[in-house]
């Protein structure tokens, strides 16, 4: 017999507090198995795609992943200092990711949002200028 669960506002509050997002946009999709890949098996978080279509990745292409430092999505009591932690880690984390240039030449756009939907890193590859040679 299953059993339901109620999930109450304590608990969403909580569930927030431990809830990152990382959108990305122009990455390639080396790149972007590379972080889920990371967020979920190196650093141990519940991860979720959202918006995983169009499968395709072009310049346009918008993915992003939602992680959950607790390992439970709801009810996860994470303390201040967890989260604190959590966020140095991943900010760094991005960043270091990001220091080589992109693979397939598209101008990648990633943002990593924290508990409560604050912008934590925001990252955007320059566009190199040709120069014309008269």
């Amino acid at each position: 017999m299953a059993t339901s669960h109620v999930v109450t506002k304590k608990e969403r509050k909580a569930e927030a507090r431990s809830q990152f997002r990382l959108v990305c946009r122009g990455v390639s999709k080396a790149e972007f198995s590379g972080f889920y890949r990371a967020f979920k098996n190196e650093f141990g978080c519940k991860t979720v795609l959202r918006n995983p279509f169009p499968l395709g990745f072009d310049a346009k292409a918008v993915h992003e992943i939602i992680a959950h430092v607790t390992g439970s999505a709801i009810g996860g009591y994470a303390t201040k200092k967890f989260v604190d932690a959590a966020k140095e880690l991943l900010v760094a984390f991005v960043k270091y990711k990001f220091l080589t240039p992109s693979e397939d030449g598209h101008v990648r756009h990633v943002q990593l949002y924290g508990p409560n939907d604050k912008v934590l890193c925001e990252f955007k590859d320059q566009r190199k200028k040709l120069k014309k040679k008269n």
